[in-house]
């Protein structure tokens, strides 16, 4: 009985069999190709006496083999092949090396930044204007441009090009750094002996060197504009400035006006024993500091000029008269 007839479920699928179907792709452009049944596609049915089998067509494509290894979560579908992360772990490891690196690395602000990006001379200018020593930060700028002046005056074949610029010596631009601010908070506090022992020092520094000549004569040229706002030491630093000041436009060769301060040295030593560094009288080197400038303008006046050479020979012997 059961091999003559059909059971419920083959004859309802039979008649509905043509409900599934749907255009093929050919169909759908103008090809002429038989229709398919989506569910035959996925399901076979075999008849028998106990009614119809139904069998998923397991038809997968065999998944492709990755040579890493790989996430194998997606070998089941269709349409999909598995995950090729040998590349994306490289690159993962890369980036994770370095956030490893840079999470060692300090951490560096503006300011370091700039340490490393900004040349020694520009940055100590912004050093000098960020703790508010804008004196300072004026001076170190006006020497330096005083000096690139001179040079394109001077042009590209005066001796003036050979010596490097301020900018370039980051060990006198520290220097004149350090004493320039010494002496910015110290006029501040009204301290004038300390201005004077600041400004002194730049110019005994400087004048070690050839040079550095006019950088020595311009702080000296300080040392005396400070020297005269000291008043509770017998006029001592002024001497010591004149001093200073006299010699050092006396070896620039400027001689008429280093005999003005060399002879206000003169004056303001006599009868006093002040001794220098080196334990000689002040009177002394007063005396032979303004001998030697009379005899150097002797040698610069024209032959014809008699008069005055005869009388500057007649103050340098009296002077030296008086060394002995």
């Amino acid at each position: 009985m059961h091999s003559s007839q059909p059971t419920y479920l083959s004859v309802s699928l039979g008649s509905n069999n043509n409900a599934d179907r749907i255009p093929p792709y050919s169909q759908c452009y103008g090809c002429k190709r038989t229709s398919q049944s989506l569910m035959n596609s996925f399901t076979s049915f075999t008849l028998s006496n106990a009614g119809a089998n139904c069998d998923m067509n397991r038809q997968y494509e065999s998944p492709s083999q990755c040579v890493s290894s790989c996430n194998m979560s997606n070998v089941l579908t269709r349409k999909l092949s598995p995950i090729q992360c040998g590349q994306l772990s490289e690159t993962i490891n890369d980036q994770a090396t370095k956030l490893h690196l840079r999470s060692e690395l300090p951490h560096l602000t503006r300011r370091d930044v700039t340490h490393v990006r900004l040349p020694f001379y520009e940055l100590l200018c912004h050093t000098l204007l960020e703790n508010g020593y804008h004196r300072a930060f004026s001076e170190l700028f006006g020497l330096h441009q005083k000096q690139n002046k001179e040079r394109r005056l001077a042009g590209p074949e005066s001796s003036l090009w050979y010596v490097p610029p301020l900018a370039e010596q980051p060990e006198k631009v520290k220097l004149m750094a350090q004493h320039l601010s010494e002496a910015e908070a110290a006029s501040r506090r009204r301290d004038a002996h300390t201005v004077f022992t600041s400004y002194l020092t730049l110019g005994l520094t400087f004048k070690e060197s050839p040079d550095d000549l006019w950088l020595a004569e311009h702080f000296f040229k300080y040392t005396l504009d400070t020297a005269t706002l000291i008043t509770d030491d017998d006029s001592l630093k002024l001497a010591i400035a004149h001093q200073h000041y006299g010699h050092i436009l006396q070896v620039r060769g400027f001689l008429e006006q280093a005999s003005v301060s060399l002879k206000e040295f003169y004056r303001l030593t006599r009868e006093k024993f002040w001794k220098d560094g080196k334990g000689q009288l002040l009177q002394k080197v007063a005396s032979i500091y303004l001998a030697e400038n009379f005899q150097s303008q002797i040698h610069q006046y024209p032959p014809h000029y008699h008069s005055d050479r005869i009388m500057l020979c007649r103050k340098t012997h009296e002077i030296a008269l008086e060394c002995e």
